[in-house]
């Protein structure tokens, strides 16, 4: 609906382990009234983010081809794929309708192994 949410302050932590080892670590910090969110660097002009993270699947390159189209195809949207060490898959948007990027973000994990 156009809205850019107002927030003082924003800390996500997350450590994943696999066999006592870290496999995945995300610390994010927003503090926008310090920041530009939607800066270079930051948001790149967008004003929503989502993140998929996806441990322990059997992908191909297929599958990660198939997540690619589905992110180019939409101009609305930037994103990326990588993989980490242990097989799992980190999908990140960047958009401005948060809706929208849950959509994308659900295809993607609707995506049968190929």
């Amino acid at each position: 609906r156009g809205e850019i949410f107002d927030y003082r302050y924003y800390h996500n932590l997350i450590n994943i382990y696999s066999e006592g080892k870290l496999i995945y670590r995300d610390n994010t910090r927003f503090h926008p009234g310090q920041m530009d969110l939607t800066s270079l660097g930051v948001h790149e002009g967008y004003t929503h983010f989502g993140t998929l993270l996806l441990i322990h699947i059997d992908h191909s390159k297929a599958w990660i081809q198939a997540a690619h189209e589905i992110l180019s195809s939409d101009e609305r949207v930037d994103g990326g794929i990588t993989s980490i060490e242990d097989g799992s898959i980190l999908v990140r948007v960047l958009g401005h309708q948060g809706e929208h990027l849950e959509n994308i973000l659900d295809r993607i994990m609707q995506i049968e192994n190929m």
